[in-house]
């Protein structure tokens, strides 16, 4: 009897303690289940995705990079340009002080011209030298032959670019693109194989512009062209110009240096990154528009992008979107100091193609997908392996323990005592 009301207490407990236990882990096996099933259609229409806050955290960094570059860029060139032209105002007073000669002296003599010229020409390259630049001119309000038809337009002065450039820190012979042959050769210099003796300023926008300007500080009458053919070459240039002074504060040129698109794209080459390909560029900005047939192109290693036609801006919440002959590049974009002759703020654009985004999301997403099927699988398969702790689903009957009526006798849990 003892015995029996002993069982009784211990063997019924313990019987429900293992079906609670096997319905607990059953319904978190259910549990789990569900989580996975969810995990896996949020992973399949790419919900669960960080991609694009990444994308637009590595685009931010690189254009932050990219706009202080450039930024310092122009800066270090605007300060060396103003120093150019006190330079060659200086040197322009001494020489015609010298001589007891007005400006307008210089017209209609070229063997004056040359000598100027030939003075000059030792401290452009001396500016050149130290410049990250790929030329560097000198342009004064004179001409050699006030008769001919272009003489409005002709103008002397010195223009110096180097030659056969094949990487981003110049060097190699300087040639002279415009200038009297005296004064080149007085320097050593070679001709430039598309060489004039003078430049035409018609090809020089904002040329007026700066020939007009009032002002104490010659920073206020800096500006920078957008990209222009050299006259003559297959060559695209920017061009900084800066106003040339005589002693009484009367403008007589310009001066400045160039950057060719050759040298442009040395200096900036693509940078490679887990979204592909990311390209610089500097582009004037019109509303929405990047005015790509006016802008200076980095490298554009890996892509079919070239400096033609207009590039739509469509701004997004991580990253902005640009459109260029149906096709579509993925990026960020700020506007960065700089006088532009046609008035356009000038932008610094980081992109990069979206077929190289897409890629990578693709992936980011099928590695999602595939942790959420072994999940799911390992939820389903977990039950099976494991029988003994999911009785309700083992094909045995549980067990069923015995219990002593008051009479003594022995009768099966749920069984009849007939």
């Amino acid at each position: 009897m003892l015995r029996s009301r002993h069982l009784a207490k211990t063997d019924i407990p313990a019987g429900n303690r293992s079906i609670g236990r096997s319905l607990v882990l059953y319904w978190l096996c259910m549990a789990l289940a569900m989580l996975a099933a969810a995990l896996l259609l949020l992973s399949v229409t790419g919900v669960l995705s960080r991609t694009a806050r990444q994308f637009g955290e590595t685009a931010a960094l690189q254009q932050n990079n990219n706009a202080a570059l450039f930024t310092a860029q122009m800066d270090a060139l605007s300060a060396q340009g103003i120093e150019l032209s006190e330079t060659v105002s200086g040197e322009l007073e001494r020489f015609l002080a010298n001589r007891s000669l007005s400006f307008d002296a210089l017209n209609d003599d070229p063997a004056l011209i040359a000598e100027l010229e030939t003075a000059l020409i030792p401290s452009l390259e001396t500016t050149m030298a130290g410049s990250t630049c790929s030329g560097v001119y000198f342009c004064l309000d004179a001409t050699a032959n006030t008769s001919l038809p272009q003489s409005k337009t002709s103008r002397m002065g010195v223009y110096l670019r180097y030659s056969g450039l094949r990487s981003a820190h110049p060097s190699g012979s300087t040639a002279c693109f415009r200038g009297t042959v005296d004064a080149a050769r007085a320097n050593g210099l070679q001709l430039h194989n598309r060489w004039n003796p003078e430049l035409d300023t018609s090809l020089i926008p904002g040329y007026r512009q700066v020939m007009t300007w009032e002002g104490d500080r010659l920073s206020g009458g800096c500006l920078w062209t957008e990209r222009v053919p050299l006259l003559d070459t297959w060559e695209n240039v920017t061009l900084l110009c800066v106003p040339v002074r005589d002693g009484s504060g009367t403008v007589r040129g310009v001066c400045g240096m160039e950057l060719s698109e050759l040298y442009f794209g040395l200096s900036h080459s693509t940078v490679s990154g887990p979204y592909g390909s990311f390209v610089m560029l500097l582009a004037p900005m019109n509303g929405d528009t990047l005015l790509l047939d006016k802008a200076m192109l980095g490298s554009t290693e890996g892509t079919n992008l070239s400096a033609s036609g207009e590039m739509k801006i469509r701004g997004g919440r991580d990253y902005d979107t640009f459109i260029w002959n149906d096709t579509a590049y993925l990026g960020k974009y700020q506007i960065i100091p700089g006088r532009l002759a046609d008035g356009y703020p000038l932008a610094a654009v980081t992109l990069v193609p979206e077929s190289g985004y897409h890629n990578r999301a693709q992936s980011a997403r099928i590695g999602w997908v595939l942790g959420s099927s072994a999940f799911l699988w390992g939820c389903w398969r977990w039950p099976l392996r494991f029988p003994a702790a999911f009785p309700c689903r083992s094909r045995r009957a549980l067990p069923q323990p015995e219990v002593r009526s008051r009479t003594g006798s022995l009768r099966a849990f749920g069984r009849s005592t007939s």
